[in-house]
């Protein structure tokens, strides 16, 4: 603009002094060209974004390089450096190429610091695809599960996971997909791993940090009767797609849409379901027993011993060295596992106890996105591209103290309040004669009360049943549909556990998920307008 300012003045100098001509054409000239190279200067920078800070190695790889004017809202000095340098502070909001009116988060501008690809990993473990039978994939927890790949404290390590089951869930199909994978599900959970760190020894605590996740396939969800949190209601099968819509730099989701549920566009927010260590004999043994009591009781559990499908197979399979202990990946534990939180997110940082010499990591279970409950038994599955570092914790660290696992983060998980909402309440009530799934080991006594007293279970049931009731009323979804959005994106929320007996649970659904007629439709049911 000051170039175009200065042009004007040369007009005017034209008209008050006598000047040569040649020489006033030569100077408008100059400057015009100057003005010229300046607009496109200023047009380029504000297109720029992530897609133009990608370079590429000669070879062709992908190099990522960072935005050299972002810097922190407030700060000039705290740069792209300043994220890379302080626990990868992606998700802090900045300035970039001066515009002081759009802010711009440092993933989006700090591309080495905050995105990763397999050229600049250390270490790559890989299970990619859907087959578990090579040495760096496991679907089975047991200390006796050899260490074949080992990291250094501090390396970028990618695990290259796999399908969450063995078997090729085909794009073109829904409902069928489940039916051809009924084969499949003793293979669950697959995982890349186990991988050892370099100087980890037990009785050590590790720091697992997250630093990217990027998803290698579409998502999908799916109901299934007898499985998930309202495991007994769903009297079939439901199955859908998610379809990535990609943002500006070509790696990552910018959300996720489906042609089941038009007007509505879910936001990417991933993180691997489930990371775990290699547990040690006394987990195993007292794991094994609880899930033997459970299921002795009428109780839902996966009981340790199940050799079919087992990897790895010299260990867990049939005829292997432990195959009778072996602890299935469903349920979490000391070895933190199949937790399903959403705050194990890029960015955050896993805290856990080292059980066996080089603690054995595994990951995999990864999903695009997730409502706390993950309720239907599904959240937005995904085979993804997970990068992590890791960094022991001796005696004489100060985090020593922390309990394991604790998980520690800043604002990179998903926003905990929507820009709109609305929340349904539940108490622990229920009809005579009901027994709900997660009361089975109760006995016959729970069946003729009308109140659970302080019960946080049949208290999240309610709520969720009233939020797919909504669903049902106002946008016209089956039971099942409006289940699996559930398990997509509401949180269950516990609103107070002191009111005794009536705790109250939430389930908080979203409004800015929805667009077009879906969101009219809902804010008017909402909001009254």
């Amino acid at each position: 603009m000051k170039s175009l300012l200065l042009l004007s003045l040369t007009f005017v100098g034209v008209v008050s002094k006598s000047v040569d001509k040649d020489e006033i054409i030569a100077n408008l000239q100059k400057q015009l060209a100057a003005a010229k190279d300046e607009l496109n200067h200023v047009k380029e920078q504000s297109n720029s974004k992530k897609k133009n800070l990608h370079e590429y190695t000669a070879n062709g790889r992908r190099r990522l390089v960072d935005s050299d004017s972002w810097y922190k809202v407030g700060d000039p000095s705290k740069t792209c450096s300043w994220v890379a340098a302080y626990g990868k502070r992606c998700g802090v909001k900045g300035w970039e190429n001066g515009d002081l009116t759009t802010k711009v988060l440092a993933s989006e501008a700090c591309l080495s610091a905050c995105a990763y690809t397999s050229e600049i990993a250390d270490v790559i473990i890989s299970a990619e695809g859907t087959d578990c039978g090579n040495t760096d994939c496991m679907n089975r927890l047991h200390p006796a599960i050899p260490i074949n790949v080992y990291a250094d404290p501090g390396d970028i390590i990618l695990f290259d996971t796999p399908a969450a089951t063995c078997d090729v869930k085909d794009h073109d199909l829904y409902e069928e997909n489940i039916v051809n994978g009924a084969n499949c599900t003793a293979s669950l959970h697959q995982l890349a791993g186990p991988l050892g760190i370099n100087g980890a020894v037990a009785g050590d605590k590790i720091a697992i940090t997250i630093l990217d996740v990027v998803p290698t396939n579409w998502g999908w969800t799916y109901t299934v009767p007898g499985l998930g949190f309202l495991s007994d209601l769903p009297e079939d099968t439901y199955f859908n797609w998610w379809q990535p819509l990609m943002s500006s730099d070509g790696i990552h989701p910018e959300s996720w849409y489906s042609d089941r549920y038009p007007n509505v566009s879910i936001p990417y927010s991933p993180f691997p379901g489930l990371v775990t260590v290699l547990p040690d004999q006394d987990i195993v043994d007292s794991t094994a027993a609880r899930e033997a009591f459970v299921v002795s009781r009428g109780g839902s559990a996966a009981p340790a011993g199940n050799t079919e499908l087992a990897y790895p197979s010299s260990v867990c399979g049939e005829g292997g060295s432990h195959a009778d202990e072996c602890l299935r990946t469903i349920a979490p534990g000391a070895f933190f596992g199949n937790e399903d939180t959403q705050r194990i997110a890029p960015g955050s940082t896993l805290i856990v106890d080292c059980f066996v010499d080089g603690c054995g990591i595994a990951i995999g279970d990864v999903h695009g996105g997730q409502g706390d409950g993950e309720v239907c038994i599904t959240a937005i599955e995904m085979e993804a591209e997970v990068y992590i570092s890791v960094d022991i914790i001796k005696s004489d660290d100060p985090r020593y103290v922390l309990p394991s696992p604790t998980l520690i983060g800043g604002s990179t998980i998903k926003d905990y309040t929507p820009s709109e909402w609305i929340s349904f309440t539940g108490f622990p009530e229920k009809e005579q004669g009901l027994i709900i799934p997660q009361h089975a080991t109760f006995g016959s006594e729970i069946e003729n009360m009308t109140f659970v007293a302080d019960n946080m279970a049949l208290a999240g049931r309610n709520a969720l049943l009233h939020c797919i009731q909504f669903l049902t009323d106002v946008l016209g979804y089956s039971f099942n549909q409006g289940l699996t959005l559930a398990s997509a994106v509401v949180d269950l929320r516990v609103a107070q556990v002191v009111d005794k007996p009536a705790i109250g649970v939430e389930a908080l659904l979203p409004l800015d998920i929805f667009q077009g007629d879906a969101y009219e439709k809902v804010y008017a049911a909402s909001f009254g307008e």
